[in-house]
């Protein structure tokens, strides 16, 4: 009876403390209905009587963000896209309406300040988001805000083009102008199913990157002056790999531009998104006694990097380009080496470089390939014999 007691006891602390938790958590809501004739997705986040988050329209797709205070007759005045919010002046007036919201919009600007009605409700959320129409599902995003948005989107046809014997279907979204390929011969219809899912996932991806950046510039006072600009390039398809290049340019408000090389490596066999060292390895080790890897898919560490690889790219690539290597862009430095990315070529495996934004000509030379008779010299987990 006396331990039924104390669990009771312990019970009623623990939901004493959960509901203690809670009420000053923030509280995160979501909401859909208009603004005028126009339909809208609304976010708010609420934390005491300080109210904050961000709507678009579902014809741009690109996000206002919001800031402001709940009075305490529980109405909110909510400023839209001012970096220091005056909620004296609101731009938006909300009252609860239920467990929705109604109210107006007017603007900051005084020029053209006008009273537009505004009626918000309950978002429903359907228990598994709506697919893309092709099949390939929205993964990646962990905001439901940001996974309907992107449900919502259409692609459009751009252009058919072939690698090889691989026909390629291209798309685009007209908003973003991000463009990227599916593949629609050349593996069985399942390998094309992963395949092209995971190619679908890679542009949705970069789709609400580039609305987040456009969206940072539209709320920072930059007057929608950013940009984000990426460009995939197919490398490499035979029946084991498909790789391609992902090269993205943008400016969303920081010092300068930004530059970054990424890629997609896949399993032809499976379907599967490829490790480096599934294919090439240089530890006298196994791969798993040096690289860990978290749940979520992120890397734990980088002592291989540091201590093995990149070292022995800087030995390599001497070697094989020691007229190119020689420059004031310290390609001898090993640690210019660590944080790259690779895909396959049709002469080898390519190693991208990093280097400080002072130092961008330098980064992912050309010629930076490890022909395909090394790499078959230190080949990773899969054993394959490349290509």
């Amino acid at each position: 009876m006396r331990k039924i007691y104390n669990f009771i006891n312990m019970l009623v602390v623990l939901i004493a403390f959960s509901c203690l938790n809670s009420a000053f958590a923030n509280i995160t809501k979501l909401f859909t209905g208009t603004i005028g004739k126009a339909a809208v997705v609304m976010e708010l986040e609420f934390s005491d009587n300080h109210v904050s988050g961000r709507y678009y329209y579902q014809k741009y797709k690109i996000d206002n963000d919001l800031d402001g205070q709940q009075l305490t007759d529980g109405s909110l005045q909510l400023a839209e896209n001012q970096e220091s919010a005056d909620v004296s002046k609101p731009d938006m007036a909300l009252q609860p309406n239920g467990q929705g919201w109604q109210g107006i919009w007017h603007g900051h600007d005084p020029k053209q300040q006008k009273n537009i009605a505004i009626s918000l409700s309950p978002a429903i959320i359907p228990a598994h988001l709506p697919q893309y129409k092709l099949g390939q599902g929205i993964y990646g995003l962990d905001s439901v805000y940001d996974r309907i948005r992107i449900a919502s989107l259409t692609l459009h046809p751009v252009k058919l083009t072939h690698f090889g014997k691989y026909t390629l279907q291209w798309w685009e979204e007209p908003i973003t102008k991000i463009s990227s390929f599916r593949v629609l011969s050349g593996y069985t219809k399942l390998i094309l199913e992963k395949i092209n899912k995971t190619l679908a996932n890679q542009q949705f991806y970069a789709i609400n990157e580039a609305i987040g950046c456009l969206s940072g510039m539209q709320s920072g006072g930059m007057g929608g002056r950013g940009y984000y600009e990426q460009t995939i390039t197919p490398t490499f398809m035979n029946n084991q790999i498909l790789s391609a290049s992902i090269e993205t340019n943008y400016y969303a408000g920081s010092p300068h531009p930004n530059y970054q090389l990424s890629s997609i490596n896949i399993n032809s066999k499976t379907g599967e998104e490829l490790h480096l060292e599934d294919l090439f390895w240089l530890a006298k080790e196994k791969p798993e006694d040096w690289i860990k890897y978290r749940d979520d898919g992120d890397r734990v560490n980088y002592d291989y990097e540091d201590k093995i690889l990149a070292p022995w790219l800087v030995k390599t690539m001497t070697e094989l380009y020691p007229s190119k290597i020689d420059t004031l862009c310290g390609y001898r430095n090993p640690s210019n080496w660590n944080y790259f990315d690779w895909y396959f070529t049709p002469k080898g495996l390519y190693f991208g470089t990093s280097f400080a934004y002072v130092e961008t000509p330098c980064v992912d030379p050309d010629w930076s390939i490890i022909p395909w008779a090394i790499v078959n010299q230190h080949q990773g987990k899969l054993h394959l014999n490349l290509p």
